[in-house]
């Protein structure tokens, strides 16, 4: 599940910022800083793991964390391109549904409020249906 949670934070923020996972995606300093809406909706799952009795064998925040700063120290040029941004560039159906919809969910079954992955959810789902008029229509 910590992979999910982790997936489901970076995902969408690259998705819909179309910035690649690098180091804006755990800097914190500021109050502007984006980790810290990275931070929060991973903060989200981890509250729906313990909801659900689920123990985390990894600290989504933490892989997080030290994935940014791995790539910005071995590479200069780190930049990855998490794969729901993929799918925003090319305007493809993302897989939104199977991570952060399932978190979402999950979050619902077992009582927990997560209104910062709800708003990532639904703002995806939004940009897909963007791209399709007739998609866009019948999601309304």
């Amino acid at each position: 599940m910590s992979k999910l949670i982790f997936n489901s934070a970076v995902n969408t923020v690259a998705a819909l910022t179309e910035l690649p996972h690098v180091a804006l995606f755990a800097q914190e300093r500021e109050f502007g800083d984006l980790g810290r809406l990275v931070h929060g909706l991973i903060d989200e799952g981890v509250a729906v793991a313990a909801a659900a009795g689920v123990t985390l064998h990894d600290d989504p925040w933490e892989m997080n964390r030290l994935a940014v700063a791995r790539g910005e120290t071995a590479h200069a040029d780190y930049a990855h391109r998490p794969s729901m941004l993929e799918d925003v560039l090319a305007q493809r159906a993302t897989e939104v549904d199977f991570i952060t919809g399932a978190l979402v969910r999950e979050a619902e079954r077992v009582g927990v409020e997560v209104p910062l992955s709800t708003a990532m959810y639904r703002l995806v789902r939004a940009r897909e249906a963007s791209w399709e008029p007739n998609r866009a229509e019948a999601v309304a």
